[in-house]
């Protein structure tokens, strides 16, 4: 009887990555990633690295989506000759369809790559319902790479606990917006 039960526990998780058609996919984590969400997403913590003064208040607010792919806005304030302007730009994130999602590539225009470095390509270093951290591919294993931290409308007053603990532990050189950031930014959109 005991070995019965360990049979059944270890042929579970094989059944279920077998036959994907069977399960409901919304159950999925990557179908609870962030970037799939239908909330905004506010940019709450970065790798000081990846700093750029004349840009702030950027957060992405969702359009669309597919199986495969998120259509969102990114919105965010840019500075020209001592001016705050308002960028609104669209981009497409291609998210796997797959239980566990390692990876995001993105499409879109060149202002993001001119003006904020931006990649087309991310690993994920850690999502959960609340936060999603992006970051580069880690040069090695023993060097943190630079991250971004992004949270929904519930973080920007307090960043989660586990979203924290895994930016500051997993990413260079962290930079995380006190709680009275988001609250100025959003009286100027």
């Amino acid at each position: 009887m005991e070995m019965l039960v360990i049979l059944l526990a270890l042929l579970i998780p094989a059944i279920y990555m077998i036959a994907p058609d069977e399960r409901n996919s919304t159950e999925l984590p990557g179908n609870r990633m962030p970037a799939r969400s239908r909330q905004e997403l506010f940019l709450m913590g970065f790798s000081t690295d990846l700093n750029n003064s004349n840009i702030k208040c950027v957060k992405s607010t969702f359009s669309s989506k597919t199986n495969e792919t998120v259509v969102r806005y990114v919105q965010l304030k840019w500075q020209i000759d001592q001016h705050w302007i308002n960028v609104n730009r669209s981009i497409t994130i291609h998210v796997p369809n797959d239980p566990i999602v390692f990876n995001l590539t993105l499409d879109y225009d060149d202002f993001f790559m001119l003006y904020a470095g931006a990649k087309t390509q991310y690993r994920i270093k850690y999502y959960n319902t609340r936060c999603l951290i992006l970051g580069d591919e880690s040069p090695s294993m023993w060097e943190k790479p630079p991250c971004s931290l992004w949270v929904k409308i519930n973080g920007t007053r307090n960043v989660p606990k586990l979203c924290k603990l895994h930016f500051e532990n997993n990413c260079r050189n962290t930079s995380i917006f006190d709680q009275s950031y988001w609250p100025t930014c959003n009286k100027t959109f």
